[in-house]
């Protein structure tokens, strides 16, 4: 099936049908034999989602200061602007390390909802 980007088809009625059936079944009811259980290697060799997934580029004006763009154009006239992106990339990517350390896990607080309109969703 052939979809454009961002764009998922809607459910057909039998789709539906077959949801509504799951989510009523208990787990000890869903046949999971055809699943193989996970190992600590499968653990080993996991990546995170967002290793996989390439954001895209969008266009930006930024006034930086003089010396910070002097810095980073001295190592390289030639990307800079992906040098700097790099550098927010694992700034950001600490901070979200650390606000995920003091996030309460599902089982504590329940589901939790992405907010609309937010960048990062876990």
């Amino acid at each position: 099936m052939k979809t454009k980007r961002n764009k998922i088809p809607a459910l057909t009625k039998a789709q539906k049908d077959e949801f509504t059936v799951l989510a009523g079944a208990s787990e000890k009811d869903i046949d999971t034999g055809e699943l193989s259980e996970l190992t600590a290697d499968d653990f080993t060799r996991a990546v995170r989602f967002h290793d996989l997934f390439k954001p895209r580029k969008v266009q930006v004006t930024a006034r930086i200061d003089a010396d910070v763009l002097f810095w980073l154009k001295g190592k390289g006239k030639r990307g800079y602007q992906s040098r700097l992106n790099a550098i927010l990339r694992v700034a950001m990517a600490a901070d979200v390390e650390a606000k995920d350390d003091a996030v309460p896990k599902r089982s504590e607080k329940g589901p939790q909802s992405a907010q609309k309109g937010s960048a990062v969703t876990r």
